[in-house]
C-alpha cells in the first residue's frame, strides 16, 4: 500500500490495532475516575479530563506527514484516551444520580442517545466547516 498524505500505510485491521492503546488508557481512566468521583466529585475530574483529552488533541496538530507511530502518534492516543476516561464515567453517573433506580436504564439510555446525537451533529458540523473553508 502506498504512503499517501495523511496516513502511514496502515491497513484497516492494523489501524484498529493502532487506536487500542486509546481505548485501553480509556478503560483504566474510566475506572480511576469512578473510584474518585465519590470522593472528589465530578466538579475536578469533568475539566481534568477535558485538559488532557484538549491536550492530545493538540499534539496531533504537531504531526507532519513525517510523524512515526510510536513517537508521534500514541502519545496523543495515550493522553486522549486519559482525558476522555476521566470525563465519561464521571458525567454519566451523574446524569443519572438524580433519577430514581426504576428509571435508571431509560435515564442512561436517553444519556447515550444524546451523546451520539451529539457527536453526529459535531462531526457533519466540523465536516461542513472543513469543505467551505476549501473552498475560501
Amino acid at each position: 500500500m502506498p504512503r499517501g498524505w495523511g496516513t502511514l500505510g496502515y491497513s484497516p485491521i492494523r489501524t484498529g490495532l493502532a487506536f487500542l492503546p486509546m481505548i485501553a488508557a480509556l478503560v483504566v481512566a474510566a475506572q480511576i475516575g469512578g473510584r474518585l468521583l465519590p470522593v472528589v466529585g465530578p466538579r475536578p475530574l469533568v475539566p481534568v479530563g477535558m485538559l488532557l483529552a484538549a491536550g492530545g488533541m493538540i499534539w496531533f496538530t504537531l504531526l507532519t506527514l513525517d510523524s512515526s507511530y510510536a513517537g508521534d502518534i500514541l502519545t496523543g492516543l495515550v493522553v486522549s484516551g486519559l482525558g476522555l476516561g476521566l470525563i465519561v464515567a464521571p458525567s454519566i453517573q451523574t446524569a443519572i444520580s438524580g433519577v430514581s433506580g426504576q428509571d435508571a436504564g431509560v435515564a442512561s439510555a436517553a444519556v447515550n442517545t444524546v451523546q451520539q446525537i451529539g457527536g453526529s451533529i459535531g462531526t457533519a458540523l466540523f465536516s461542513t466547516l472543513a469543505a467551505s473553508a476549501n473552498d475560501v
